[in-house]
């Protein structure tokens, strides 16, 4: 029993043992710029940026190692593999091709150009012929939108002296050995009362800061997937280390109450249900619109034919009524020309013949009586002379024209200028 309790305390300090030996050795790299990252009085690594990576490091299990150097020292034992995490590197498309960089940004910082009082330096252009100190290897200085970038494109001659450190920078401004100074806006922020310094108009080259790491090392791909994770939960928690450490080094306190009061919140989500739900009715009413303008366009074309097939009905049957009136009223000899002229009215044509076809295929034409006056009283017109008989009855008084050879050739197909109607009754019925 002793035995068996032994092994497994024996076996409990191995495995906690054997635990603390699974931290991962991760080389940071780390240089002097106060209060982003620098080294304190105790010499041990400070700033806001070892606040960020102590938190990641204590939630990955790394064993943080701090190199420190200038800023190009660091920047050379990254780009050998000599270090695997450099912080407060700011991307740009040129150093992407020689590091690798977090896809997540830590931190947003511009630069600013920095000289004693009473100094004649205002604006860009009083820089023309200046000594202007700047950090060597910087992307303030050395990269497009930097310092030399922008004098570059104003056409402004001027000397630049490069030095290791924002602090060596500042204090070559005050001394008088630089006329003016290119620095981070948060060392200046902390700095510049102490080395009397003020601030002029030039502020320029807004950039994004992140972690950087060795291009193409084994370890980059994990290293960068757990602080772009971390650092996003980081800034999701407002009362995280983040956000107190910025308030902490920058002066910069986090919202920790939303801007837009709740009631507003809620006002705002009903003004848009109500947007939405006024938008969806507004598509419906279109539509309804639309169908209803359709209909309604259907119905007039409806109606339209409806009192067109009533009007010529009304007009077929007056024409009927007056035609059986005459039927039933008229003398036989005056009812084919009474009906006679029904028809051309109804049928507006100025000339016509109304009768019917005999047996042997002759036109019986009673209304020729009326027409051809003192004229032979025959008013049957056989089928070889209904031609010649048809252009008489359009033409009058050019029937002596019918016997001419082109005349008789076209005379049963003829057809005047004029509307003529041949109406003519079967016998039968």
């Amino acid at each position: 029993m002793l035995t068996g309790i032994f092994l497994l305390l024996h076996c409990t300090v191995f495995l906690v043992s054997a635990s603390a030996q699974e931290s991962t050795k991760v080389r940071v790299g780390i240089y002097e710029n106060q209060p982003k990252v620098f080294t304190d009085s105790q010499g041990n690594a400070s700033g806001f940026w070892p606040d960020i990576i102590a938190y990641i490091a204590s939630n990955e299990r790394w064993q943080v190692e701090y190199v420190h150097g200038t800023w190009q020292q660091c920047l050379k034992q990254l780009r050998n593999s000599e270090i695997d995490v450099m912080p407060d590197v700011a991307f740009s498309e040129e150093r992407s091709k020689v590091y690798g960089f977090s896809k997540e940004p830590v931190y947003t910082s511009w630069s600013g150009v920095y000289t004693r009082k009473g100094s004649d330096v205002e604006g860009v252009l009083d820089l023309a012929g200046k000594n202007i100190a700047v950090l060597k290897g910087s992307i303030n200085f050395e990269a497009p939108g930097g310092i030399r970038d922008l004098l570059n494109r104003f056409g402004i001659k001027c000397v630049f002296t490069e030095v290791d450190s924002y602090a060596e920078v500042f204090e070559l401004v005050k001394t008088g050995r630089a006329d003016a100074g290119v620095v981070s806006k948060d060392f200046a922020y902390l700095h510049e009362e102490e080395f009397d310094l003020v601030p002029t108009s030039i502020i320029f080259q807004p950039a994004r800061l992140h972690f950087a790491f060795p291009k193409g090392a084994d370890f980059t791909p994990s290293l960068i997937a757990a602080i772009d994770r971390r650092v996003i939960q980081l800034k999701e928690d407002r009362q995280s280390i983040y956000y107190r450490s910025l308030e902490k080094w920058f002066g910069v306190k986090p919202v920790n109450k939303p801007v837009i009061p709740g009631w507003a919140k809620l006002m705002l989500l009903g003004i848009g249900g109500l947007a939405l739900l006024l938008l969806g009715a507004n598509v419906v009413l279109k539509s309804q619109v639309k169908s209803k303008t359709r209909e309604l366009r259907q119905d007039i074309a409806k109606r339209k034919q409806a009192e067109e097939s009533k009007r010529r009905y009304d007009q077929e049957l007056t024409i009927r009524n007056r035609i059986a009136t005459i039927f039933l009223t008229t003398p036989d000899e005056e009812m084919y020309n009474e009906v006679l002229k029904v028809l051309l009215d109804a049928l507006d044509s100025e000339y016509g013949v109304f009768g019917y076809m005999d047996e042997g295929g002759s036109l019986y034409d009673p209304t020729r009586l009326e027409r051809m006056p003192g004229r032979r009283k025959d008013v049957r017109v056989s089928p070889s002379e209904m031609g010649r008989q048809l252009v008489a009855t359009m033409h009058p008084r050019k029937e002596d024209h019918l016997q001419q050879p082109a005349f008789r050739q076209n005379a049963q197909g003829a057809r005047g200028h004029k509307k003529t109607h041949i109406l003519a009754r079967d016998s039968s019925g």
